[in-house]
């Protein structure tokens, strides 16, 4: 598959950084075929990159290479968890819940996509229940008062049998 992207210089720099030696191949498919190990490197290395290669890149991946946004460089793994990280701890300062209401949904969306059990602890922390968290509880307290009512129902039936045992 023809990805159109060989006059895009972060496209080719990118490329540059992973196979200095390889012309940038038109069709991912047919290259992945007969440089396999080289292939899988690179898929490793550089996924954003692969992706626009093999046409699989999301249309907002494939707009910023188009204006002039994707980076030069290829992402660290340690980057990218930095980024997360900062990036949650931003949304955590924005204080998206408060006094048991969302404040700012935008970054209560963006932190419980980023990072859930975060945003579960920060909507504790602002005295806010999700609907998903009120549910949860419900069926929670509905599941142990369940099984108290078992247990009960349980051991009455052991005295029963025990009482039934007794009197023969």
């Amino acid at each position: 598959m023809m990805h159109g992207l060989d006059n895009q210089p972060s496209v080719l720099r990118r490329w540059a950084a992973q196979s200095p030696d390889t012309p940038l191949p038109r069709d991912w498919t047919e290259f992945r075929r007969s440089n396999l190990e080289l292939a899988l490197t690179i898929e490793k290395k550089d996924p954003q990159l692969v992706s626009l290669l093999d046409g699989t890149a999301p249309a907002g991946l494939r707009a910023d290479v188009l204006q002039g946004k994707f980076s030069h460089n290829t992402p660290s793994p340690v980057s990218e968890a930095q980024q997360k990280h900062d990036k949650v701890r931003e949304l955590v300062a924005s204080k998206p819940w408060a006094d048991g209401q969302v404040k700012n949904l935008t970054a209560a969306l963006m932190l419980e996509d980023l990072d859930p059990e975060v945003a579960k602890s920060e909507r504790r922390k602002a005295g806010y229940a999700s609907p998903q968290d009120r549910d949860a509880e419900v069926i929670a307290q509905r599941s142990a008062s369940a099984e108290f009512f078992r247990r009960a129902e349980y051991e009455g039936l052991q005295r029963r049998m025990n009482e039934l045992l007794r009197s023969r």
